[in-house]
C-alpha cells in the first residue's frame, strides 16, 4: 500500500488485540499511541488494512476517526473502503 501510493511509513504497531476489543482496550494497546503522535504532529496518515484492522465494532471506528479528524490525519485502507456511511460525515469540510 505504502509503495502503490508513494507513502513513507514512520513507525508499526503491531497489534494482538484488534477486532472485537473495545475502544478503552484499544486505546491501551495501539490507538491511544496513534491519538498521541497524531496530536503532536508525528503522523500525517495511518494505515490499517481493512477497517475489520482498526475494529469491527462501528463505534470503535467512529471514535477513531473522530480522533485522526481532529489531528487532520488521513487514513490510509489498503482495502475495503471507505465506507461511505461512516467516512462521509466525518470528512466533510476537510480539505
Amino acid at each position: 500500500m505504502a509503495r502503490a501510493r508513494d507513502l513513507h511509513p514512520r513507525d508499526f504497531l503491531l497489534v494482538s488485540c484488534s477486532g472485537l476489543c473495545s475502544y478503552d482496550e484499544r486505546k491501551a494497546a495501539d490507538l491511544g499511541h496513534i491519538d498521541t503522535g497524531a496530536q503532536r504532529g508525528r503522523y500525517r496518515w495511518v494505515g490499517f488494512r481493512d477497517w475489520e484492522r482498526i475494529s469491527r465494532d462501528q463505534d470503535v471506528i467512529s471514535k477513531f476517526l473522530r480522533q485522526l479528524q481532529r489531528s487532520d490525519t488521513d487514513l490510509q485502507l489498503s482495502r475495503g473502503g471507505p465506507s461511505p456511511h461512516m467516512f462521509t460525515s466525518l470528512t466533510a469540510g476537510r480539505s
